[in-house]
């Protein structure tokens, strides 16, 4: 069977001169699907941890301490399998700060000598992961080949290039089709000069990595790239260093690394929900979370969108005055308006709404530069039916990985925007990110104070003596005055007056006063998030 954590310990330890320096009660039994040469920590920050195991020189405690260790803190509280770090000239003792992450969180953590090759390591590792072979002579291409194709049974990229890395004698990664690295192990640091890799660890490089997807292979600024085809589909590329010429028998071991590759890659593809407009993909990418950038940068790439620097969602809704015949008409016209005013975008209707993911290059993080476009749609394409359609925008996004939250940030919008700016028709979230940041602190000790001192309150109150306390709060947050406030309660302004005083009795808090006002409004928007998710 594969190696386990414990059997790191028990069958490498005594050959490799590798201990355990941490992390001993998460010993475990279970089979590691993955491992991988960590040596960029935005690999750290995106990768799916479960059952994987990780290498590293530590090389980027050098360049940037603090991101390291956010980066392996990261993957430890997310559940990390194990951790072996190589001692060198980078690190010459396990810092104590990983040690003391390793014991907190329980994640396996060891150390390897520094008379030991790092990539000779990493093949006695990868081949340990699988099971026993009869007939493999040690050093024989044969025996290489049966690895690698014993690695496809796994279906993972990562250790394929670990066992393919460990052949070569270099590093090894492989490129989605949107230029994104889906894995990476690079034992030896050599990409750093590489102009073509200069961004690495989930960076997108926006462009195809090979020029001729249909060539065997090119060579890219001393590198060996190879495009990775299936039924004629490109899927990707292999970009190899280490090597300097490509003999037959090399050539025959690539190609087995592209096929375990090439099959996990397809199965990831077909997997995929297709429809003929790509709203299949859209709806993966909106309603569901990915572990990796590239997963979700393919989807979209599918469904009609490559991918700028930033990535917002617009979701337009007619308002409830129209029937719904004229709600998908005005749906659909929208629809076929949206790629006239947004350079990239990919839009799905459900026939009562229109939800676009927009991805655009310029702005400060968080800001959204479709604002404009969508005035000008308004103004100058809807013409009388502008009145009748709201839009809601989220914040922008650099990771694609959050469109779930830039959706539901899209519609929440719309509702507060027409409960708090009826008159108007463009929502952006930037302005509601109070109620946003409420309504995340659910559970919190601060949201329960205020559910306790005064949303139960007058919310009992309401119930047993119809006393519209509540609903007073809310047309006194929206109005200008008093008067104005009386008057949209159908009320006189005495009893107004009187309600006002009713919420102070029942909370103790002063309206009148900045900071009574300033709580109670707190409490309103605990009172108004628990009301839109019940």
């Amino acid at each position: 069977m594969g190696l386990s954590t414990r059997d790191v310990l028990e069958r490498l330890g005594p050959e490799w001169g590798l201990e355990i320096v941490g992390g001993r009660s998460g010993l475990s039994d279970e089979p590691l699907e993955r491992i991988t040469v960590m040596e960029t920590m935005d690999f750290a920050i995106g990768a799916s941890p479960s059952k994987l195991f990780v290498l590293t020189t530590l090389y980027t405690m050098t360049i940037d301490p603090d991101r390291t260790l956010a980066g392996i803190r990261s993957l430890f509280t997310r559940g990390l399998a194990g951790m072996a770090i190589k001692l060198n000239r980078y690190a010459r003792e396990v810092p104590p700060e990983i040690v003391e992450l390793s014991n907190t969180y329980s994640v396996p953590l060891y150390a390897i000598r520094t008379d030991v090759l790092f990539a000779d390591f990493i093949a006695a590792f990868a081949e340990g992961m699988l099971p026993q072979r009869e007939g493999a002579t040690e050093g024989s291409p044969g025996n290489f080949l049966r690895l690698a194709k014993s690695l496809s049974l796994s279906g993972t990229p990562d250790n394929v290039l670990a066992v393919l890395s460990s052949i070569v004698g270099g590093a090894c990664c492989f490129f989605s089709t949107t230029g994104e690295v889906v894995s990476i192990i690079d034992p030896v640091h050599v990409w750093s000069d590489s102009e073509i890799l200069q961004e690495l660890g989930g960076s997108v490089v926006r462009r195809q990595i090979v020029e001729d997807p249909s060539a065997s292979y090119e060579w890219i600024d001393g590198l060996l790239a190879l495009p990775c085809r299936t039924n004629s589909r490109y899927l990707g590329a292999l970009v190899v260093g280490g090597v300097t010429t490509l003999t037959d028998e090399l050539e025959v071991i690539l190609k087995q690394a592209l096929l375990c590759i090439a099959i996990q890659r397809y199965e990831l593809q077909i997997a995929a929900p297709r429809t003929t407009d790509g709203a299949g993909y859209l709806d993966e990418v909106l309603l569901k979370r990915f572990d990796n950038r590239w997963q979700v940068a393919e989807r979209l790439a599918s469904a009609g969108l490559v991918l700028d620097k930033q990535v917002a969602v617009v979701v337009l809704e007619p308002r409830d005055e129209l029937n719904p015949t004229s709600r998908r008409d005005v749906v659909e016209f929208c629809g076929a308006l949206f790629g006239l005013v947004f350079d990239r975008v990919v839009t799905r209707s459900d026939g009562y709404r229109l939800t676009a993911v927009v991805s655009f290059g310029s702005g400060e993080p968080g800001e959204v530069p479709v604002h404009d476009a969508i005035e000008l749609l308004r103004s100058k394409l809807l013409g009388t039916i502008r009145d009748v359609v709201d839009f809601g925008v989220s914040l922008a996004q650099a990771d694609p990985r959050e469109l779930p939250d830039c959706y539901e940030q899209a519609r929440a919008a719309i509702r507060l925007g027409r409960e708090y700016r009826p008159d108007r028709h463009l929502f952006r979230y930037e302005a509601f990110a109070a109620q946003g940041l409420i309504a995340r602190a659910s559970g919190s000790p601060e949201y329960h104070f205020f559910h306790t001192q005064v949303v139960s309150p007058l919310q009992e109150h309401d119930r047993t003596h119809e006393s519209h306390l509540w609903e007073t709060l809310s047309v006194l947050f929206r109005m200008r005055s008093l008067k104005e406030s009386a008057e949209a309660l159908f009320i006189h302004i005495s009893t107004l007056r009187y309600r006002i005083q009713r919420i102070e009795d029942l909370t103790g808090y002063d309206y009148y006063s900045p900071i009574g006002r300033y709580q109670l409004h707190t409490a309103y928007l605990i009172y108004r998030a628990e009301r839109e998710s019940a």
